[in-house]
């Protein structure tokens, strides 16, 4: 055996001589593995851990033009499976494999057999060695024990030729002196500019670090388990306790899941026994655990348990932390220690408790590769103030540690490294320091008439900015996300407890929309049936009278909320006279409750529909003698009325907005309700946080908005700039247009004749 390896070793040496780069090296390696192994074909796969993925880099005998563009996840497919377990793979028929995932592009459909070996390197996870068969039997056992002597020196040769690579990029980079400028896309969860210094933070995998070793007592690895546990739970309940301090709506539920894994007998039961019965330590009891169960929540149908497994892989990750932390093994995470510098986080998923454990003193922007408007990540961003960008493909790989980047969590723009024009252009609010924009008092057209610029907010600790910009009270709390937060409908008690902090907090209406769920909203603890088509079903308020018990405890916590305050009540997604007309007479069985009950509650509430699809515009006379305001829900009248996905369309919806019919159609609204004696009309949606739209929405006969309160300031600064008259005459020039592309162009235009083009930039982004 010595032999073949020495004899391996030196074909392989001969012929990559005098070869530096990785790509013929590998190339090179793999058809000498092949010949050597007298196998049909042989592949590497080289780990990238700024992808975080397994990446082909060389092949002989599958399609070469799969090179460089097959990759893999760890613990994806067979090849994922042993890179992420570091386990020898020796199997016939691959496709038997529990973790076999098929790639059609790599022709290797007709291999039989496999042997996959990962190779290491002190211990550091490089890549994966790939040796295939079309003969349907096993590899020999000389031949397995050849490729893991070799693994250690291809794993060397890899990482040499990485470092000449590394260096040959670093002096290029030296050499220009910095990288290029460019922009990517994600999803803004929290509004605001800031500029600052790309922080790279890349969580542990201390699934994959851990090595397969035996303990040797037993009984002291079970003791050792049960002081993890205990450590687990303990640091459990200080994240709850700090979560609980910014969080009202969560009542700290994000951590609610974790004391139950840790609870939970069948998980625990499952890492005794692999202690017991394998002699594995802890930390590699509970990654086999992890991993078993990974594949059982990834099997399931119900979306539900699917998202929990991102708070099952923190509480395994922490469990594996508490154990090593208690055998005097602690390893530090690669985020550096806060320096002067204002940090702009950048990772690819962050779990609740990696915000809550870390200090993010100096950092001012979070951007994420995963990750939505409703993920825990987007919540803790809000109740921290950081301006957050979330599913932004790509930015783990694309962006490196210390650039320059701007993040516009108004438009939902990323730019690396922006030159000195860009930079310029966002300068007066970079980095929150709009306060030269916050003329605090009222809104006020060029020629003195009142505007209300109401604030829309999603959780209690938003409450101290509606003061801060002036805001005209609340025009939308969005009274879902204390449900999302939950894995169980909070009672009466518990809603009436956060809907009460909400009206003690701001001065002025508030405006709670009841619960909206259903489409994009799915909240967990309803058991929302799912639909070919959601934005059809059951949402809004024809979900909540299909659970009229749920709807009745909902409108009784409003109720006894709004007792010291100005309520009114904003019932969601109407679609018909005859839903108005049911949540009205369960609002009057609600009072009489009250009443009987003897319970406090607010007895002059107003209540409204949001005005979302075209059926409610079409019998809006007959509405307005129903409810005492309408709020238009634009971004929905829009997508029912042009029949477009704002979430696909997402780019294009932005100009939308500004189609000339659709603009016709909300003045012909606001007509009507101003000429409906004592009724009131509000706009909310993404319209209103365009600065282009605002003096043609004024000038529709619109005078009450609804919008996140970080906009206020610079909404309020065009405002201020367009007389009555002017709004007006913009309006009627707007509707006599054919296309919106020449809508904006007009009010662009207009905003540089005002001198107010770089305010209105700040929002509207090319």
């Amino acid at each position: 055996m010595i032999g073949n390896l020495l004899g391996v070793l030196g074909k392989i040496s001969k012929s990559i001589s005098g070869i530096s780069d990785l790509a013929p090296v590998a190339q090179r390696v793999v058809k000498v593995l092949r010949n050597s192994f007298n196998a049909d074909a042989c592949s590497i796969y080289e780990y990238n851990a700024e992808r975080e993925e397994l990446i082909m880099t060389a092949t002989d005998g599958l399609n070469p033009k799969s090179v460089n563009k097959v990759a893999l996840k760890p613990g994806d497919g067979v090849v994922g499976c042993c890179f992420k377990l570091r386990t020898i793979i020796n199997i016939k028929s691959p496709d038997s494999h529990p973790g076999f995932k098929y790639i059609r592009s790599t022709g290797e459909e007709k291999f039989s057999s496999m042997l996959a070996v990962p190779l290491l390197s002190s211990g550091r996870k490089i890549g994966v060695l790939v040796i295939q068969r079309c003969e349907k039997v096993e590899f020999p056992h000389e031949a397995v024990t050849l490729a893991r002597n070799l693994a250690p020196q291809l794993a060397n040769l890899i990482i040499s030729s990485g470092l000449i690579n590394d260096l040959n990029r670093r002096s290029s980079a030296k050499a220009t002196k910095r990288r290029g400028s460019f922009k990517l896309e994600g999803i803004p969860v929290n509004p605001g500019v800031v500029y600052g210094t790309a922080i790279k933070y890349k969580v542990r995998d201390v699934f994959a670090d851990l090595d397969n070793s035996a303990c040797s007592d037993v009984e002291a690895e079970l003791k050792l388990l049960e002081r993890a546990i205990a450590m687990t739970r303990e640091n459990t309940l200080e994240f709850e306790k700090r979560a609980l301090t910014m969080l009202s709506e969560a009542d700290a539920s994000i951590f609610n899941a974790h004391l139950l894994f840790l609870e939970d007998k069948m998980v625990m039961d499952s890492i005794r026994k692999e202690i017991i019965d394998n002699f594995h330590t802890v930390e590699f009891s509970t990654n086999l655990v992890y991993h078993r169960f990974e594949k059982k929540f990834l099997q399931l149908d119900d979306n539900t348990f699917k998202e929990r497994l991102i708070d099952f892989k923190d509480v395994m990750r922490r469990l594996i932390e508490s154990a090593q932390m208690i055998r005097k093994k602690p390893k530090r995470n690669n985020i550096k220690k806060a320096d002067s510098r204002k940090q702009i986080l950048v990772a690819n998923e962050l779990m609740p408790s990696d915000l809550l454990r870390m200090s993010i003193d100096k950092v001012v922007g979070i951007v994420c590769e995963t990750g939505g408007m409703t993920s825990h990540v987007a919540i803790l961003a809000k109740a921290f103030e950081i301006p957050a960008l979330l599913g932004v493909k790509g930015v783990m790989c694309k962006v490196a540690n210390d650039d320059k980047l701007v993040v516009d969590a108004h438009s939902g723009k990323l730019y690396i490294n922006p030159d000195a024009k860009l930079a310029g252009q966002f300068e007066s609010v970079i980095n929150g320091h709009d306060e030269d924009f916050c003329n605090i008092g009222k809104t006020l057209t060029a020629d003195g008439v009142r505007i209300k610029l109401k604030a829309n907010i999603s959780l209690l600790c938003e409450t101290p900015l509606v003061k801060k910009y002036a805001a005209d009270g609340i025009g939308l709390y969005r009274s879902e996300f204390m449900f999302m937060l939950r894995d169980y409908l909070p009672d009466e008690d518990i809603q009436m407890d956060i809907f009460s902090k909400i009206f003690a907090s701001v001065e002025g209406a508030v405006t709670v929309r009841v619960l909206d769920a259903g489409a994009d909203k799915q909240i967990n603890c309803l058991n929302i049936p799912r639909m070919v088509n959601p934005a059809l079903g059951p949402r809004g308020t024809r979900l909540l009278l299909e659970h009229p018990e749920f709807l009745h405890a909902h409108l009784r916590a409003i109720l006894r909320a709004g007792q010291n305050g100005r309520l009114n009540i904003l019932f969601p997604m109407i679609s018909s006279l005859q839903e108005i007309c049911a949540v009205k007479l369960l609002l009057g069985d609600v009072v009489r409750g009250l009443r009987s009950d003897k319970l406090e509650f607010c007895n002059d509430y107003r209540i409204g529909v949001m005005l979302e699809v075209p059926s409610v515009y079409v019998s809006l006379d007959r509405f307005l003698e129903e409810v005492d305001f309408i709020s238009i829900g634009t971004n929905d009248l829009l997508q029912y009325m042009y029949a477009v996905d704002r979430l696909y369309y997402e780019e294009e919806f932005i100009n939308f907005n500004l189609e000339p019919g659709f603009l016709r159609v909300l003045g012909e609204i606001a007509a009507k309700v101003n000429a409906a004696d004592g009724k009131f009309l509000t706009v909310c949606g993404e319209i209103v946080s365009n600065p282009l739209a605002a003096p043609i929405l004024i000038g529709a006969g619109i005078s009450a908005m609804s919008l996140p309160p970080r906009l206020i300031p610079l909404i309020r600064e065009v405002i201020a700039h367009f007389s009555m008259a002017e709004c007006q005459e913009f309006f009627r020039r707007a509707i006599a247009m054919e296309f919106p592309n020449e809508v904006v162009d007009m009010m662009r235009q207009a905003m540089v004749d005002r001198g107010v083009e770089k305010t209105a930039a700040l929002l509207v982004t090319a």
